[in-house]
């Protein structure tokens, strides 16, 4: 049957960084998959609105909706590992730091990552969350199968080398097409960073910016507010700098 709901009726739900809010109608929880599909298929028909959420942590407030809205919380578990392919299968509620934790026991690690481990992996892979490295591409770029749950057909599977063109309109989908309900992850070997931590002045910082995203495989800015310093942090590969 239909997951029940929670939340809603006047209850408010607030993004992360307070910047945006919503009264959903209900949010549901399912906790299987066919309790999710039994949900997707009755607001189909019953042409209801319902939003994908995940730990509401998008400063931009893109999972809220005054209509209803799904959580994949109870859906969170690491499926497999595949060491020899270097990837994982995961439910969308399983957070990434946790995911991360799974990898590393088996030598893996996400070849990139945002600046928080608290996000729900669907919500991580939907909305285009990046992280640093101009040779390192978003982590949807990691997807090569994902699993979602459409209003019109159904659970649909899609991998990027067996039909490109629709899996590219999917694989950042947010969450617009469907509710992604598994996804298969590239990985790669788990290594060390080195980090080096250090201000430039913002002159600085334009003029050095082709040179340190070339250099470094990581960079990162943080500006000081009404200041004119910028805090710039680089990863390198460790045992790459030990041979320098």
């Amino acid at each position: 049957e239909e997951g029940e709901g929670v939340g809603g009726d006047g209850e408010g739900i607030v993004n992360w960084s307070g910047t945006h809010a919503c009264t959903p109608v209900k949010l549901h929880e399912p906790e299987t998959l066919e309790e999710l599909e039994a949900l997707v298929k009755k607001c189909h028909e019953q042409g209801r609105k319902l939003r994908p959420v995940g730990n509401a942590l998008s400063p931009n407030g893109i999972a809220l909706s005054d209509h209803e809205m799904v959580s994949l919380a109870m859906m969170d578990k690491v499926l497999a590992v595949n060491k020899r392919k270097r990837q994982v299968t995961v439910q969308p509620g399983c957070s990434v730091g946790r995911l991360c934790g799974e990898l590393r026991k088996r030598g893996l690690v996400l070849e990139n990552l945002a600046s928080i481990a608290e996000q729900q992996v669907g919500g991580f892979l939907q909305i285009g969350a990046h992280g640093t490295g101009a040779a390192i591409p978003p982590v949807e770029m990691q997807v090569v199968e994902m699993k979602v749950m459409t209003p019109g057909e159904g659970l649909v599977t899609v991998r990027r080398d067996e039909d490109p063109e629709t899996f590219r309109m999917l694989q950042c989908g947010l969450g617009m097409f469907g509710v992604v309900c598994e996804a298969t992850i590239q990985c790669v070997r788990a290594h060390k960073l080195l980090e080096h931590t250090f201000t430039l002045s913002k002159d600085q910082i334009q003029k050095q910016h082709a040179d340190l995203i070339k250099k470094h495989k990581h960079v990162r800015y943080h500006w000081i507010p009404y200041t004119d310093d910028v805090v710039v942090t680089t990863c390198d590969d460790y045992t790459l700098w030990n041979r320098l």
